[in-house]
Parts: structure tokens; sequence; C-alpha cells
């Protein structure tokens, strides 16, 4: 009890939003230490059988000296292995339209489960790493049809200093049907820790 209101107290884990260092694209060493701390984070969460639904920049404290991440807004997340989202008013959808999976909207016969957190980490690693959102839209059903049907653009295709695995790694994340994406969180850390592992020792990524 805190000043006659019920508080629930924290470690506080310090660092900082990821939103705020998306303002422009990444340094790609500091990209890939930041997704594969990400990647670790979700993957934990994961493993405890959570879905958190609305993995976000806002979403996520970095400490960009270690790389290390923690996710928070847990207000939408659900113990559930798989839960089906009923086709309401794009309005009306919880979560962050930008960064949702295509099976969140509503407008697919699919139902949502851990693979679509990691649509969420691609639409977060694709904005840090270029600046930018994969797609821009300027109304709510306008993000649903993006998510649904439109192709971004690899981003290779936006900034020619990212390496095409780089780029690969994350339009795959980017995938409309679960199946094509990645299938754990794991999978993701392990590919960037081989890519930052090839960055560090010989200052490329091949093919």
């Amino acid at each position: 009890q805190f000043q006659g209101r019920s508080v629930l107290v924290l470690e506080d884990p310090g660092g900082e939003p990821l939103d705020r260092l998306v303002r422009k694209p990444m340094e790609l060493g500091l990209f890939l230490r930041l997704g594969i701390g990400l990647s670790a984070a979700v993957s934990g969460l994961h493993g405890r059988g959570f879905i958190h639904k609305e993995i976000k920049p806002g979403n996520v404290l970095v400490n960009p000296s270690t790389g290390e991440a923690r996710l928070t807004g847990f207000g939408i997340a659900t113990r559930l292995p798989r839960q089906r989202q009923s086709p309401e008013s794009p309005e009306f959808i919880a979560g962050a339209l930008p960064y949702m999976a295509p099976e969140q909207t509503g407008r697919l016969n699919r139902s949502i489960d851990s693979r679509s957190d990691l649509y969420s980490l691609g639409v977060t690693l694709y904005e840090i790493l270029t600046g930018a959102l994969p797609f821009s839209a300027s109304d709510p059903m306008e993000w649903v049809h993006c998510h649904i049907a439109r192709q971004p653009a690899a981003p290779s295709e936006r900034l020619r200093s990212v390496p095409a695995s780089v780029s690969a790694i994350t339009m795959k994340l980017l995938s409309k049907t679960a199946e094509e994406r990645y299938q754990t969180a794991a999978g993701v850390e392990s590919d960037l820790r081989r890519c930052l592992s090839c960055w560090e020792s010989h200052g490329r990524i091949d093919d």
C-alpha cells in the first residue's frame, strides 16, 4: 500500500525505451546486439507460455551498451497457446495496428499464436534497422490491408548498407502466413548471433 493505493513494486531494470532510438537507421552492430537481446526476451516469454500480442518499440526497454532488452506493456497478453481474433472494426482491435500480425486483424481464418509475436518482432526490427516502418497508412482499415495484402520493400532495397542476409531475416519474420515465418524467437536469435559474429570478425556478413 502506498498513499492509500495498491501498487505493484518491481525492480527498475534500467535502460531506455526502444522507440527513442528508431528515428533514423541504426548502426548495424548495435542493431544486431539489440535484435539478439529482443529475440532472447521474446523467447523467454514464449518459454513461459505467454503471447505478448503488442510487441513494438514503445514496449521494449533496452541497454544499448549491453544489448539487453526487457519487454513491458503486457495489457493484452494471453497464456492461451492459440486465440481466435473476432473480426471487429479495425478501430476496436486490441493492439498497435502498425505492428500487428495479419491474423491479429480478425480478417483471416487463422488463430493467434506465438508466431504472431514474431511478425511484430519483424516489424520492430525493420523499423530500428531502416528508421521507418515497413508500411505507411492513414487509417485503421488501410493498416489492416497493408498487413494482409501488401509486400514491403526489403530493408536492403531501402538501404544499400543493409546486408542481404540481415534483410532476409527481417523479411522472413514479415511473412503473411505463420508457417513461412521463423517458428521460434530462439531461431531468430541464433541467426542474428551468427550475423554479429561475422560482422565483428570480418566487418561484413556474407549472403
